[in-house]
């Protein structure tokens, strides 16, 4: 009998660098994936995002209803340009802020990353609260 241990069995793929197996990328969807999967702390810092981001748009949509509550038109001005200010201001966020947390939590559950959405959504929240704010201005001339 032989003092070494019989070779373990090669699967399809492998290949030998240095002694150490190697095994290929794994298939998903079809094709190797580019992206690696992420970690525990990815998860713990997207959370911490979505909450900046849920109070960010917190703010940003109380501003619009002041938006509306603050814009008085007793000389000339333009009541459509105000409303449409408003209106973006209060509801632009709000979607932006839903489809962020949705996209977010399926990235999460895919274990991809996902630190990236909650912060594009927070800067694209407060970028809808500065257009809202000046078609608002437009309209009060």
């Amino acid at each position: 009998m032989s003092d070494r241990a019989p070779e373990a069995q090669r699967i399809e793929g492998d290949a030998d660098i240095g002694g150490a197996r190697v095994h290929p990328e794994p298939i998903v969807g079809g094709k190797a994936s580019s992206v690696p999967a992420s970690t525990g702390g990815d998860a713990v810092g997207a959370v911490i995002l979505l909450v900046v981001m849920g109070v960010v748009a917190l703010v940003a949509i109380f501003y619009g209803i002041l938006i509306a509550a603050a814009s008085s038109c007793y000389g000339d001005c333009n009541a459509m340009l105000i409303g449409a200010g408003a209106v973006i201001g209060t509801f632009g966020p709000l979607v932006i802020a839903i489809v962020a947390l949705v996209f977010t939590l399926m990235q999460i559950g895919q274990r991809k990353h996902a630190v990236g959405v909650p912060l594009l959504a927070t800067f694209g929240i407060v970028f809808i609260a500065i257009f809202a704010n000046g078609i608002a201005s437009a309209g009060v001339g």
